[in-house]
């Protein structure tokens, strides 16, 4: 039933829209979806990597950090994001509409958003590889950048693949925000 009420809206929209707008604005989705993946998988490599090397309370707390946005609501996000786009606006003196009503806003957005799910499933597969790989490849004079590139990634492959499916296909089904902040 669920499909076929789908199907049912999208046979009724195609007549407002042209089957083309209709092509366009699910590419233009998909797009923006595997843009906010690929940022919130990349940001959440660093931030659990830079975690793993430094114990500090700094990177404890931006771990913490991280994970506060997926408890918000996405409209309350959105709030967030239009005030924020609306000040920067204002201090460089560019439009305020050009800001909030850009694409680069609703990603920041949905970063915000979706941080939290990537950052765990990244997290999770650092947990499951060794720290004795690290040490022996600092050990042998690695750098850590190259031993993230070389050893890391490579062991992260299926947990970074999960945290970019994830991601996603949240943001796909994320519509308040997307609501909000629609370009």
């Amino acid at each position: 039933f669920p499909v076929l009420q789908l199907a049912s809206w999208t046979i009724s929209v195609i007549p407002e829209t042209g089957a083309p707008g209709l092509v366009v604005q699910a590419r233009n989705s998909f797009f923006l979806a595997l843009a906010a993946a690929l940022l919130c998988v990349g940001l959440s490599v660093v931030i659990a990597y830079a975690a793993r090397l430094d114990r500090g309370a700094l990177t404890r707390s931006l771990g913490k950090v991280v994970l506060l946005g997926y408890s918000v609501p996405g409209a309350v996000i959105a709030v967030g994001v239009l005030v924020a786009a609306l000040a920067v606006g204002r201090l460089t003196g560019t439009g305020t509409a050009i800001i909030t009503g850009s694409a680069a806003a609703l990603l920041f957005g949905y970063v915000v958003r979706f941080m939290a799910v990537s950052f765990l499933s990244v997290e999770a597969g650092f947990a499951r590889t060794s720290g004795s790989l690290q040490s022996s490849s600092r050990v042998l004079g690695a750098a850590p950048f190259r031993t993230l590139r070389r050893i890391e990634l490579p062991l992260l492959r299926r947990s970074l693949l999960a945290a970019t499916i994830l991601v996603f296909i949240d943001v796909l089904k994320e519509l308040p925000l997307t609501l909000i902040l629609r370009p």
